[in-house]
């Protein structure tokens, strides 16, 4: 968990904020660490992060991030750069293909 360096931040002043996943702080030798630093640093504090969204959802954020990296091979200064193109063109294309049979 970086306990040390949690420690060290928070002596020097700063405050420190542990974003823990889902059951995170529940592993074996986390929570008694955890509850140590909260006690003995109020400037370190802790929440859970939100659960993940769904598999459909991030495959089509994905798709979108992947899209906007292939179209930008579109603009003038990547004109001496075609094989740029090929790997996300062909990324986009199977997810393309997986898109629509998702909403078929």
């Amino acid at each position: 968990m970086y306990e040390s360096v949690i420690r060290e931040l928070a002596e020097r002043g700063h405050e420190v904020h542990l974003a823990l996943g889902r059951g995170a702080w529940l592993a074996v030798g986390l929570r008694p660490a955890l509850e140590s630093l909260l006690a003995e640093y109020p400037r370190v504090t802790w929440s859970q992060v939100s659960p993940l969204m769904s598999p459909v959802w991030a495959d089509m954020a994905r798709t979108i991030r992947i899209w906007v990296d292939y179209l930008r091979y579109f603009l003038p200064e990547y004109d001496a750069t075609p094989k740029l193109m090929t790997r996300p063109g062909t990324i986009i294309l199977s997810r393309c293909f997986t898109a629509a049979l998702w909403l078929a």
